[in-house]
């Protein structure tokens, strides 16, 4: 077969719909299925990492109370606890990407927010990349945003 003529085959392939009505709307019930799926896994990772940079941070203000600023434990628990926050502001900024699908959920996305906002406190870098996105995920949040 020639260029020309599998082009034009494709070119006829694609130009009529390949599905019926009831297979389409099967197929738009399980891409919003996997969509929900997905929207829902990424959300239990945020809570999950948020958990996690809290803890972190909770044991590692626990040392430096109880054994001082410069202990090299103290230390390598502020590291954790900024590596937890890193992670945590970047799910979170995936999950921003998904979009919302109403009123009752953004305000969740709200909610969560604070919660990311409570977990990257205390660590430097992962709460300036915090700041950094925060008027993005708001303008999502309203609508202003692409």
């Amino acid at each position: 077969m020639s260029a020309a003529h599998n082009s034009g085959l494709m070119a006829l392939f694609t130009a009529t719909p390949q599905l019926k009505g009831w297979e389409a709307a099967a197929a738009r019930r399980d891409a919003r299925k996997i969509e929900r799926e997905r929207h829902g896994r990424l959300r239990l990772q945020v809570l999950a990492a948020y958990h996690d940079a809290l803890a972190r941070s909770y044991l590692a203000m626990s040392e430096r109370v109880t054994f001082g600023v410069d202990d090299p434990d103290a230390i390598r628990l502020a590291g954790q606890h900024e590596l937890a926050a890193t992670k945590l502001v970047g799910l979170f900024d995936d999950f921003m990407r998904l979009p919302a699908s109403g009123k009752v959920e953004r305000d969740e996305r709200r909610k969560l927010m604070r919660k990311v906002a409570e977990g990257v406190g205390g660590s430097t870098c992962a709460l300036s990349t915090f700041r950094d996105r925060e008027p993005k995920w708001r303008s999502l949040l309203t609508g202003d945003g692409v």
